[in-house]
């Protein structure tokens, strides 16, 4: 089911992270990838997790309209990367580089910084962006959670080294959570 899924793509973004800790971490359509000892974590746990960032960013039936239109389009004179970027391009009809060039085309994952500041009735929340690589475009949400256990979900484009949005919270505020459904390959800085 839904949970057993959730837990398996988690599975895969762990072993990805904490795999290529120690190994060389190259891009999944780098003909690199064959070479490094983290082949595995990245061509198996981290296109699983990036592939369901897809399914997320672009909807179950365009997700899967685009497969049957990737398998029915195929042409082997042309890279697999390309044949499913302009796919998903076509399908979704809007302009997919950045999310294949960012996941497929460069190596390595968001490495992100929260901080929050109470700033009367609201909450200032600023996150960066850490990692070495250029800046990743994140469609995210951040979660404001209270002492008792109060929840306001926000939306939240991440597309710079820093991000700041300011969220109104009638509560006090106990904690500020990037990503809170674990649904994006990210490390979060502690």
């Amino acid at each position: 089911g839904v949970a057993a899924y959730r837990n398996y793509i988690r599975f895969c973004a762990n072993t990805y992270l904490n795999g290529v800790i120690t190994d060389k971490d190259v891009a999944p359509a780098d003909p690199a990838i064959y070479k490094t000892p983290a082949y595995r974590v990245i061509a198996f746990c981290k296109n699983a997790v990036v592939l369901d960032m897809l399914r997320t960013e672009v909807g179950d039936e365009t997700f899967f309209a685009g497969w049957r239109s990737v398998f029915d389009d195929y042409d082997t004179s042309r890279d697999g990367f390309d044949i499913v970027r302009d796919v998903f391009s076509r399908t979704t009809g809007a302009d997919k580089r950045w999310f294949f060039d960012q996941w497929f085309f460069q190596s390595g994952s968001p490495y992100i910084a929260i901080e929050h500041a109470i700033d009367g009735d609201s909450v200032a929340i600023t996150l960066r962006q850490l990692q070495k690589q250029q800046p990743f475009r994140l469609n995210s949400e951040v979660a404001i959670r209270g002492f008792s256990g109060e929840v306001i979900r926000e939306k939240v484009m991440i597309d710079g080294r820093e991000t700041r949005l300011k969220v109104k919270a009638m509560f006090a505020v106990r904690d500020v959570v990037v990503d809170p459904d674990d649904r994006l390959l990210l490390r979060r800085a502690q």
